[in-house]
């Protein structure tokens, strides 16, 4: 269609006779391998100098046909895009393409290696050699300023560049590798998994950013590792990123140990570490976490045969844990403001050594049977104190879910341990029993609340509620009735309440609506059997939201 619509820019070479018919003017090329072909008229293909786009299917490995690259790199300059099926390797007159952004290699070819002057190639964004088994790049690489992607032996890197601060620097719009993400290609084959090669492309000290997904090795490319790490005075500068801020390695499914990388020595500026889906990983050195001074976020998911006997990070502000291994066993953040847990092993969890938590999250632990309370003594290894302290005085969001052998949480849900909470989320706990609802009244903070499918739950002690509460949700929670409407009076700032399947509960005061509820604007009510009556729908007709089903006994409806 292209070829039609543009006859004088697009040609496609199919046929031998097709040389004579090429338009003088075309600029787009595409050359179809053919048996038949007289392989020296494509040395004819040069008089064409507005050429942009060549795409040769033809290997030029044969000694006759080789030439044949070098006589394209020097006549046509104007080239945009050059894909080349193989080629016994790359000319230096290829630094004449000064305009070049696409160059392709597409099936494996004897080319082993990329001329010096290849790096002239100022333009260059996209490099694809991804099936050719290259043993050695110029040592200055970084001169491809433009370089967004290269595709070798089997991986894929892209580049992030951004613009030094230098105002000099920037005028001359220099810059410098700002992000490094390593891929593996899908078209990686067993028998060339790359790694070999990997090292070719050692990343600059100053990277601020690096990603590593995919990788079929053990341990890590040499560039990642300091030299054995057998003296802190002798460090080469391989595996020393003193600007890396971002590390995340996913994927790795044969990685087993991360010590020779991650150390306070390699990385002193990293704030972020994302680990994940790497199901052989073993070592990891937590109790070298002291020492990284700006670390703040860790991020550990689907690792779950890591051994670690203490997690001490006095900087770390967001930790994830899920299917970790022993990660969660003994963990001392002082600083830590969040923590996200989920699918641990473990039957307790233990929270002393966390006095500055805002967000926790516990989910999917099914082993999990008790979720200890403060006792904030001093910290040696983090370096602050906490003497005494019994409280979470900054947590405000709890949520607790999928946890099925937990039985009760009296311990934490207490005013004194969380004295500015403002949510509380607990659901999907099926040997959970007792809930503290007569304190609830006492969380003078709380402002959201649901209790859902935790139909073991007795509540005889009782349930009063704050004022301060806005968003009320009780759902498959066992017999509440006896504490509706009794647990609904006074909460005078409630906007939402839903109910769902909660039996026993025969009826609702309408002037509960007009008067105790005097902010609500939406009501779900659903799969309420024995619920007769909500004192009319008039009493209900000012809500903006009314939604009620599954109450075959209601008289209203």
């Amino acid at each position: 269609m292209v070829q039609m619509v543009s006859k004088n820019d697009c040609f496609i070479l199919k046929n031998v006779n097709d040389f004579q018919k090429i338009p003088k003017n075309v600029r787009h090329l595409s050359v179809l391998s053919n048996p038949k072909f007289d392989y020296s008229k494509l040395f004819s293909l040069c008089k064409h100098e507005k050429l942009r786009t060549l795409i040769c299917n033809m290997p030029l490995e044969d000694k006759v046909v080789a030439p044949v690259m070098d006589h394209w790199c020097t006549e046509l300059g104007r080239m945009r895009v050059i894909i080349c099926a193989s080629t016994t390797g790359l000319p230096g007159s290829v630094c004449n393409l000064k305009h070049l952004p696409y160059l392709e290699i597409s099936r494996a070819s004897p080319l082993k290696s990329l001329p010096s002057m290849f790096c002239c190639l100022y333009n260059l964004q996209i490099l694809y050699i991804g099936e050719c088994k290259i043993e050695s790049l110029p040592s200055d690489l970084d001169k491809l300023i433009s370089l967004r992607r290269i595709e070798l032996c089997g991986f894929r890197y892209y580049l992030e560049y951004q613009l030094n601060c230098d105002a000099l620097e920037a005028k001359q719009k220099k810059r410098y590798l700002h992000g490094l993400k390593v891929h593996r290609s899908s078209m990686m084959t067993r028998q060339n998994n790359g790694t070999e090669a990997l090292h070719l492309l050692q990343p600059p000290n100053g990277l601020k950013s690096l990603q590593l997904r995919d990788y079929p090795d053990v341990s890590l490319p040499r560039w990642f590792q300091p030299q054995k790490l057998s003296s802190l005075i002798s460090f080469a500068n391989i595996g020393i990123f003193t600007s890396l801020m971002d590390l995340a390695i996913s994927d790795c499914h044969k990685l087993s140990s991360l010590e020779h990388f991650l150390h306070p020595a390699s990385i002193p500026a990293i704030k972020k570490i994302v680990v994940k889906n790497c199901e052989r990983l073993i070592s990891v050195p937590t109790e070298r976490f002291v020492e990284f001074h700006c670390l703040e976020e860790l991020e550990v998911v689907y690792c779950r045969n890591i051994c670690s006997q203490s997690l001490v990070a006095p900087s770390l502000k967001r930790l994830v844990l899920g299917c970790s291994g022993d990660l969660a066993h003994n963990i001392e953040c002082c600083s830590l403001t969040s923590f996200f847990l989920y699918y641990s092993r473990h039957t307790s969890i233990h929270l002393q050594h966390l006095p500055a938590l805002m967000s926790l999250s516990i989910a999917r632990c099914e082993s999990l049977t008790s979720v200890r309370p403060a006792i904030f003594t001093n910290f040696s290894h983090c370096g602050c104190s906490a003497n005494g302290i019994t409280s979470f005085l900054f947590l405000k969001v709890l949520t607790i879910s999928g946890c099925t052998k937990l039985s009760t949480l009296d311990g934490l849900l207490t005013q004194e341990c969380l004295p500015v909470v403002e949510r509380i989320y607990i659901a999907h706990c099926d040997e959970l029993l007792s809930l503290p609802g007569e304190r609830f009244g006492s969380f003078l903070c709380l402002k959201d609340l649901e209790v859902y499918d935790c139909q073991r739950l007795d509540w005889q002690r009782g349930l009063v509620l704050p004022s301060t509460l806005q968003r009320l949700v009780l759902g498959q929670c066992g017999d509440i009735s006896a504490w509706v409407p009794s647990c609904l009076q006074n909460l005078s700032s409630l906007v939402s309440l839903e109910m769902s399947e909660c039996p026993g509960i025969t009826s609702i005061p309408g002037d509960i609506w007009r008067t105790n509820l005097a902010s609500l604007e939406e009501l779900y009510i659903t799969d309420c059997p024995d619920l007769v009556s909500i004192g009319g729908l008039e009493a209900v007709a000012q809500l903006g939201t009314l939604h009620i089903s599954g109450c075959p006994k209601m008289i209203e409806m």
